[in-house]
């Protein structure tokens, strides 16, 4: 009977240790999952309003904001892939209802937006590191390009959208020179 003891606490350990592993994967894909919801109602939002605002700097910074969506949608996409994630998401109604606040409202929808980005970027920035470096390389990127959203984004609520337009021209830049 003690031998049986003996046995059962590492199997209860190890046990313990693959539902944590299996909560943080489980944390890890939602948090995806919710990253590229958010990506797909920028894909169709921001190209929307460089049009709406063409031969402006206000028009030039969505432009630049537009463009950085595009260079990093196969990124998203294979990472979907890879962890077996259904990559369908739209826009919809959240975008429907962004477009027509920033039409109505543009300086508060942009201070709204600066605002919504800095507070999801704490939240991504929560999510504990993972064991696998695919997965951690990934997800630091993704860190890394809403950190650069939530600086230019608030050079516009400042109006200054020559210098947010620089800030995602700069790190697109850097992206696609590093890979």
């Amino acid at each position: 009977m003690p031998r049986s003891r003996t046995l059962l606490a590492p199997l209860l350990c190890l046990l313990g240790l693959a539902n944590g592993a299996q909560a943080e994967d489980r944390a890890y894909r939602q948090a995806l999952d919710k990253e590229l919801a958010n990506r797909a109602v920028a894909r169709q939002v921001v190209p929307q309003l460089a049009e709406r605002h063409i031969g402006t700097a206000q028009g030039e910074f969505w432009q630049a904001y537009a463009e950085l969506e595009a260079m990093q949608h196969a990124r998203y996409a294979d990472e979907a892939s890879r962890q077996s994630l259904r990559n369908e998401h739209r826009g919809g109604l959240k975008a429907g209802a962004s477009l027509a606040f920033a039409r109505l409202f543009n300086a508060t929808f942009i201070k709204m937006l600066a605002g919504a980005t800095e507070r999801y970027l704490a939240e991504l920035e929560a999510l504990p590191a993972q064991d696998d470096s695919a997965s951690q390389r990934f997800w630091d990127y993704v860190i890394e390009q809403e950190r650069a959203q939530v600086n230019a984004l608030a050079l516009a609520a400042e109006s200054d959208f020559q210098g947010a337009t620089a800030v995602l021209a700069n790190f697109s830049r850097q992206r696609l020179q590093s890979e």
